[in-house]
């Protein structure tokens, strides 16, 4: 179907182009490079027609790489599919994934453990259920940490102060302000474990 919409009036997206600006000046807008990662040849990528070094990933062990993972993976598309079409309380859980926590919960030593589809993810939901669980935790997290640790302490509710980026003397005069006010609040400083400088 072909819209009938009207085009957006020229001035529509001023406050969205100011804020990208706004970004751009504060250099923390992100290009994206595009790459393509080379199997054959770990930590490189092809970008423009160029080999690459990668310097940066999140691939600590290579694993993504692997000869035996690509090849388990190949298999495991081949006989399940790329995805069961929703959400794990939606559409069921898949026997790997069940089979690869019981694996990692005895690796650990723990009871239980729980696969997220990132680390992002992880971040977010472990983060926001932990102080979801303490609401009169009050967090102090850094101007510039990981947007997966803002998200979840945003999602959390709790009440929070941001400090300003790696500044001790920030953090420490906003612990002392809370305590003042609020008495009874259990202080959380949520570190920058990704900080941008």
């Amino acid at each position: 179907m072909i819209s009938t919409l009207a085009p957006p009036p020229a001035d529509a997206y001023v406050g969205l182009r100011a804020g990208l600006d706004q970004l751009r000046a504060d250099g923390l807008y992100r290009d994206f490079v595009a790459c393509s990662y080379l199997a054959e040849d770990r930590g490189h990528a092809l970008h423009q027609g160029r080999r690459i070094q990668v310097w940066c990933t999140n691939d600590y062990l290579g694993m993504s790489q692997h000869r035996e993972v690509m090849q388990a993976q190949v298999t495991s598309t081949l006989r399940h599919g790329t995805g069961n079409g929703g959400s794990r309380n939606i559409a069921g859980t898949s026997e790997a994934h069940v089979e690869l926590e019981a694996l990692l919960a005895v690796w650990h030593a723990k009871e239980r453990a729980l696969v997220f589809t990132s680390g992002y993810v992880a971040n977010v939901e472990t983060l926001a259920t932990l102080l979801r669980a303490e609401p009169e935790t009050m967090v102090f997290s850094d101007a510039l940490n990981h947007r997966s640790l803002i998200e979840g302490v945003r999602t959390s509710g709790n009440d929070k102060h941001i400090f300003a980026h790696n500044d001790l003397i920030d953090l420490e005069l906003a612990l002392a302000a809370s305590t003042t006010e609020t008495g009874s609040s259990t202080p959380w400083s949520v570190e920058a474990c990704t900080a941008v400088s």
